[in-house]
């Protein structure tokens, strides 16, 4: 059952208030939710290969590994979670600051 200060937007992701964070799409809520799950924090720093081995050993949803493959196959680290959001484009470009 979904508490009374939250509500199901019904893609599995709830904001307290029926809200989301300023710039962040249900989608956006509900993919970096997926990154959190699968990408604990004893993985990073972590560069392209190592996340996308991690999110296939944990046998991350489709749409998550559909997102983590497009990060630049280059020499880039990510310190976290919330870094790897941002170069995916996670709730940024939605016009808000």
């Amino acid at each position: 059952m979904t508490p009374r200060h939250e509500t199901d937007r019904g893609d599995g992701a709830r904001a307290a208030g029926g809200r989301t964070a300023a710039g962040l799409t249900p989608r956006d809520v509900h993919l970096r939710t997926e990154l959190a799950h699968h990408l604990r924090a004893d993985v990073f720093p972590a560069d392209r290969g190592r996340i996308l081995d991690h999110l296939r050993g944990d046998a991350a949803h489709n749409d998550v590994m559909d997102l983590a493959r497009s990060l630049p196959d280059d020499d880039r680290r990510y310190a976290n979670v919330q870094e790897l959001a941002a170069e995916l484009g996670l709730g940024t470009g939605h016009g808000h600051t």
